[in-house]
């Protein structure tokens, strides 16, 4: 199947050792892009959501090297309590450190498993990040980098990124708020995760 697309989920730390880059390089197939999490601008607070020492250092070297080596990266951004009011720093640190990047996505917590049972650390509320995001994606597309929303219902973000963002939830994981019936947008949407829709924090409006 030579023509298949492959996205492969790493958090990056491995391809920070040349040995393995080098042999990723040899072997790897056509049409294949590696997503890649940074969670900060910072050391100390990257690995602090990793909970992982060297985690960034890592993370920010392996995807030097496969830059550099020509092997599509997209970098990930996954908006926490932790570092939802740095995103422009994240935005900045990665126009400046991975000037080959092509794509980023930005996206809302999934709170399943260690998500939910750390809820109190991680969860954020989509209103508090309507502005970062939108002031976040503004930085990435001006940089020219594509740029694309991922997880966030559309009445929780800026109406200037509706155009970003993306129906990305699963079908049979995906859920809509009662209220959400009233809503014009409704068929553009992508909903909320069903182990998020129930966050007592999340408020709606529906677009009318």
């Amino acid at each position: 199947l030579p023509e298949t697309e492959f996205l492969l989920l790493s958090n990056g730390r491995i391809f920070s050792n040349t040995l393995f880059v080098n042999k990723v390089k040899e072997n790897i197939p056509n049409n294949i892009r590696i997503a890649i999490p940074i969670y900060a601008n910072s050391a100390e607070i990257h690995d602090s959501i990793t909970r992982a020492t060297d985690s960034f250092e890592q993370a920010v070297i392996g995807i030097k090297k496969l830059l550099d080596r020509d092997i599509p990266v997209e970098i990930r951004i996954v908006v926490l309590k932790k570092n939802y009011n740095i995103l422009e720093e994240i935005a900045n640190f990665i126009k400046r450190e991975f000037p080959k990047v092509t794509i980023v996505n930005i996206m809302a917590l999934e709170m399943t498993g260690n998500a939910y049972k750390n809820r109190e650390e991680v969860w954020v509320n989509f209103d508090k990040i309507k502005e970062p995001i939108y002031r976040t994606s503004k930085i990435l597309i001006e940089a020219g980098i594509a740029t694309n929303l991922y997880n966030f219902p559309l009445c929780n973000l800026d109406e200037k990124v509706y155009s970003i963002s993306r129906k990305s939830i699963t079908d049979y994981k995906v859920r809509y708020k009662p209220e959400c019936i009233e809503c014009k947008a409704k068929e553009k949407c992508g909903g909320f995760f069903n182990s998020t829709i129930n966050v007592k924090e999340i408020k709606i409006e529906p677009i009318k």
